[in-house]
Order: structure tokens, then sequence, then C-alpha cells
């Protein structure tokens, strides 16, 4: 996990957002988030996001595609208003966010509503680690609105968060706060944790490969076996299918981080 400097475009996007608002207030809109939606301000304030995240889902590491990025409110469109403050104690991303109802009654900006204010949304994948369920497992979707602590706004997060050999994410601090964010978003769920430790291995036997590479030869160098047979059931996916080979992959950001 890495930390998101919100600072570092906050200019450039909040003049994106004054020119949805206006919009919003010449068409008598009220700037819900599926009005952004509906414009180019998203768009472009989703480029952002992406560029800002090196491509990577900001909780999973996982490389972002096309149709599997989904905008993640760290403060949930739905949060009720009362304690929508409970959010500001975490970061001073949140200084200039108030929650929508509160931005309603004077419709005059700094501060911006929750629902569209770029130091409220992140890039996330979309969860689905599966070519035969549509289901999410991770991130932004299975997290819903529940409320967690904002882990990627946390400064000294990459000096927190670790993973063991096995793949297990984990807060070096114990935080119970820390661990329920990893709960709520199931960054511990089988196929993540299978995929750190497929990259743990690669870094730790130093097996050079490529996409293109016979994927069981590499899956024996990591298993240390000299026939098909005798990778562990549960990896096997990993060379028997194109959506499970690409998925871990995707995650090859795990392979410098076990490598410092």
């Amino acid at each position: 996990m890495k930390y998101i400097d919100k600072s570092l475009n906050t200019n450039r996007c909040n003049a994106l957002v004054d020119e949805f608002l206006a919009l919003c207030k010449e068409r008598v809109w009220t700037p819900f988030y599926a009005e952004f939606g509906r414009t180019r301000f998203r768009r472009e304030v989703r480029q952002v996001l992406i560029e800002e995240q090196e491509r990577r889902c900001c909780y999973c590491m996982r490389n972002l595609h096309g149709k599997e990025i989904t905008i993640e409110h760290v403060i949930p469109i739905s949060e009720p208003r009362n304690t929508f403050d409970l959010y500001k104690v975490y970061t001073p991303f949140f200084n200039q966010v108030v929650h929508l109802e509160a931005y309603l009654e004077t419709w005059a900006q700094p501060p911006y509503p929750h629902t569209v204010t770029y130091t409220n949304m992140v890039a996330s994948c979309n969860g689905i680690l599966s070519d035969s369920s549509f289901k999410s497992c991770c991130c932004n979707n299975k997290r819903g609105n529940k409320h967690i602590i904002p882990l990627i706004y946390l400064p000294d997060i990459e000096n927190i968060i670790a993973y063991t050999k096995t793949g297990l994410m984990y807060p070096i601090d114990r935080d119970p706060r820390k661990v329920e964010a990893i709960e709520v978003l199931k960054l511990n769920n089988n196929i993540l944790k299978e995929v750190r430790f497929l990259w743990f291995r690669i870094q730790k036997e130093k097996i050079h490969f490529n996409a293109g590479s016979n994927r069981v030869e590499v899956l024996k160098k990591i298993f240390d076996k000299k026939i098909r047979m005798d990778i562990p059931e549960e990896y096997k996916k990993y060379y028997r299918t194109n959506y499970f080979w690409n998925l871990f992959l995707d995650y090859d950001w795990f392979y410098q981080y076990y490598t410092t």
C-alpha cells in the first residue's frame, strides 16, 4: 500500500470541480456524483486519479485497466451528516470538504461538497478476482459505505502496512482501526494472499520470466517442483487460465516490495 498525496493536484482538480458546480447552478442541478459522472469533469478527474496513483488500485495495488476502474469516495457518498466530521481527524485533505447538505445551504466553495470533491476521490479496482463471477471480493465495492480509517491518506502508511512471505497483509503497529480497515476491505482474501506469495517466491528465488514465458515452467520454479502435477492444486489456475495468469501479472508491484 502507498500513501496518496492529494496536495499535488488539488488546484488543478478543484478548478474542474468549480466548473462543474457553476454548471450545476446554471442548469439547476444538485451536485450529486451521478450528475458529475455525466460530464467531462469526471473523466478528467478520473484520469488524474489514475496517473497520480501510477495506475495502481489505492488498496490492493493491482494494475488498473479500463473497465476494472472504480472511483472510491473515501468519505462515502451516503455518510450521514451527523457522523461526517469523524473523518476529518484523519487527514488535512478533508479540511476543505463538507457534507453535500451543508454545501447546499450556501452554494459557495471552498469548502467543496463531499460528493464531487477531488480530495475525497481515489481510483480503486472493482474487486473482481474471478473469471467465473462478477461478485466483488475486495476494495471499493466490497467496502460499501462502512466507516474505515483512510489508510491511504496516512503519510507514514508505507512504514506501517507490511506483507508477510505468505502474503498476509497487516499493520506493524497493530492498531485495531487499521486491522479493521484491512478486514472491511477484504485485503487478505485467498486470491490476494496467493498472488503476493507468488511474487515473494519469484523475488526470493530470483526467477526471471516475462508475460509470454511458459507458465508451467514458471510455477514449477516457484514451488521447486520437477513435474506439473506436484504444483499445489490451488495454484494450478495460474497456469491453466489466461485470466488468473494476467491477474497475477497485474500485481507485479509486490516484486519491488519484496525486493526492498
